[in-house]
This record gives C-alpha cells, structure tokens and sequence, in this order.
C-alpha cells in the first residue's frame, strides 16, 4: 500500500518473483475474483518452466499496474492452459492460430503489434474495451519458450 512504505515494503515490491495488485474500494470485487482464478490455477501455474512463470509474472504486473482485469484474469483462467496444452499452431512466419474454448482464433504480429481476432481484442461485447487476450499471451508464451530451448 502507499500508505505504510518503509525499508521492508520497498524491499518486497522490488522483487521480480511476486504479483502485486493494488486493493482500491472500486476495484475490490475485481480483485476478489482476480485472487479465486489465479488459486484454482496455481497448480497450472507452476507446472510451468521457470523462465515461462517469469514471463507470465511480468505480464500480470502490467495488467495489475494498469488495471487491465480482463487481460490478468485471461492469463490465468486460459493462456496459461492453451500453453501448457500446445493449443497454439505457428502457420507461418508471425502468424498462428489458438485453438481457444470456443473457437480457433487467428493471432498474428505486425508493425510491432500482436493482433487477434477475439471479442477480448477487438473490444466487443461482452467486453468493454479492448485488451491484450489469453491467445496473444499463450502466443508471446510459446515464442519465449521456444526461443529459451
């Protein structure tokens, strides 16, 4: 918390191996559900190669640190299985397909940017904005893995 920063607090929220997510009154329910998904998952979790549970750590700080909840919460209810579940097909040079819950979405990178066909990315209902999906993140984990072989 801001309110309580100290030696020890400083020390703790530097480390690179924990997740930190700030409680606010407006996000508390969020969070709630955040903290159910990523305990039913840990086991999946840490399945996971070391350099991949980095990866995967890194990228739910920025989620966190932004307030994306959608993207945290896509991490560890279905990327984090699409990876370990090969779900994710290299079809050709920066272009792959996921193989999601409901459908095989098309996840590719250009001009820097990685770009899904999925309601999550494109912002349409049932989401309110668009946001980087569980596809794109099990994608950039396949090609940290691969590329760590």
């Amino acid at each position: 918390s801001s309110i309580y920063i100290n030696d020890v607090t400083k020390k703790i929220t530097n480390r690179e191996d924990l997740i930190f997510i700030n409680i606010t009154k407006s996000n508390r329910v969020e969070t709630e559900n955040i903290f159910n998904i990523m305990l039913v998952n840990r086991e999946i979790f840490n399945l996971l190669a070391d350099s991949t549970k980095k990866l995967v750590v890194e990228m739910a700080n920025k989620y966190s640190k932004g307030g994306n909840y959608d993207s945290l919460n896509k991490l560890f209810n279905n990327a984090i299985h699409y990876f370990k579940d090969k779900k994710i097909n290299k079809v050709r040079e920066g272009a792959f397909a996921v193989t999601g819950r409901h459908e095989t979405h098309k996840v590719h990178y250009s001009k820097n940017m990685w770009i899904c066909d999925c309601p999550l990315y494109l912002g349409k209902s049932p989401f309110k904005q668009s946001s980087e999906c569980s596809h794109i993140q099990s994608t950039i984990m396949y090609l940290d893995a691969a590329s760590n072989r």
